[in-house]
């Protein structure tokens, strides 16, 4: 009855149209709208600075000092170099005379505890600074941080790496990181244990309502309503399950060939992450055919998917934050009939697609000439 008593107060706050002072830090997590937020900041920049807000740094976001912070996927001379481009980020959030410095990466959601103390103080102290966390149901992470891996390399199913990922396997290294970007109810316990639960927000979202966090993010910021608006180019979808397969498919054939060198003594090809990420960023790039299928979470995890979100939701209601949004949309799960009869239908990789995956691979391999 707590829970729900709190969930009544929550679910009807809307964003304080009062500005914030000092900073204001995104964490994401990743695949929750966090391209959409950071396109209207960056490309509205010079009208940000007219109403007093300063959005850190040259880029879309600060990828590389973040992960030098973190200290996930950075090391050696990318890592010192990233340390140094992040004390340049948190000098000019110290010091940049607005009446409000906006930082935003997802990466940020990898720090530990020790690590995100650092970075508040880093970026001037805790007493002045909010944080703001944006989540999606629990359900639509699987599939969506699997995709994301997939492109990295991973040659998992779906189903094997949402095994792998709720039974807490020591391997594969993603189902550690997946827990630290989306064990939810953990990271915001990290995050307001450093600036305080009344300086963190939450905002719970709402899949029908496309406007909703640029929305928010400007009645935070006391901003006009219009002002914060993405560049109608930038997007980060998610790939489709044919996409996906297709993907996953070269990943084995690759590991497969490296084996095979391995084996006759030779060294194994190399195909970096960057390469990769380069080569499906050509594959999104077209348009899906409309009977390509999206993915959802596997049937047989939704009962302990289920459960989970449950308990994600109600310790983040227990933990005193402040909710933007109904955050009973954070517990949906889709029905295990309606996941096996989507998981029913064929993988169907047409030469268009193989094509596009090949040329992608092409693209990545012959990048640093291309015009």
């Amino acid at each position: 009855m707590a829970f729900k008593k709190m969930f009544d107060r929550s679910a009807a706050r809307t964003a304080d149209p009062t500005p914030l002072p000092g900073r204001l830090i995104h964490i994401g997590p990743f695949k929750t709208g966090t391209t959409t937020v950071q396109s209207a900041f960056h490309r509205n920049r010079e009208a940000l600075a007219e109403h007093g807000i300063h959005y850190i740094g040259a880029r879309l976001q600060p990828t590389q000092a973040v992960k030098a912070m973190t200290g996930v996927g950075s090391s050696g001379e990318a890592q010192q170099a990233g340390q140094r481009r992040w004390a340049e980020l948190a000098e000019q959030a110290r010091h940049s005379g607005a009446r409000q410095a906006v930082i935003s990466s997802e990466f940020l959601c990898e720090a530990d505890d020790a690590v995100a103390e650092r970075i508040v103080d880093s970026l001037g102290g805790r007493d002045d600074t909010r944080v703001v966390v944006t989540l999606r149901p629990l359900a639509s992470m699987f599939p969506s941080q699997w995709q994301q891996f997939v492109q990295s390399g991973t040659t998992l199913s779906l189903e094997e790496w949402t095994e792998a990922v709720l039974t807490h396997a020591p391997e594969p290294r993603s189902v550690a990181l997946f827990w630290r970007r989306h064990r939810h109810d953990e990271l915001v316990r990290r995050w307001a244990g450093i600036v305080g639960p009344e300086n963190l927000t939450v905002i719970a979202m709402d899949p029908r309502d496309k406007s909703q966090l640029t929305r928010e993010f400007a009645a935070m910021l006391g901003l006009p309503d219009g002002l914060l608006v993405p560049a109608a180019e930038v997007t980060n979808r998610s790939l489709t399950w044919d996409e996906a397969e297709a993907i996953r498919a070269f990943n084995v054939e690759f590991e497969d060939e490296n084996a095979r060198r391995r084996a006759a003594g030779k060294e194994p090809r190399r195909f970096t992450v960057d390469d990769r990420l380069a080569a499906w960023r050509y594959v999104k790039l077209r348009t899906p055919g409309v009977d390509e299928r999206k993915m959802l979470l596997p049937s047989g995890a939704s009962e302990r998917v289920s459960a989970l979100a449950n308990e994600i939701v109600d310790n983040v209601l227990a933990s005193g934050v402040r909710v933007i949004g109904d955050i009973d949309l954070l517990r949906a799960v889709p029905a295990a009939d309606a996941l096996r009869t989507a998981e029913g239908a064929p993988t169907q990789v047409t030469p268009a697609l193989a094509a596009t995956v090949a040329m992608g691979v092409y693209k990545a391999q012959s990048r640093s000439s291309d015009d």
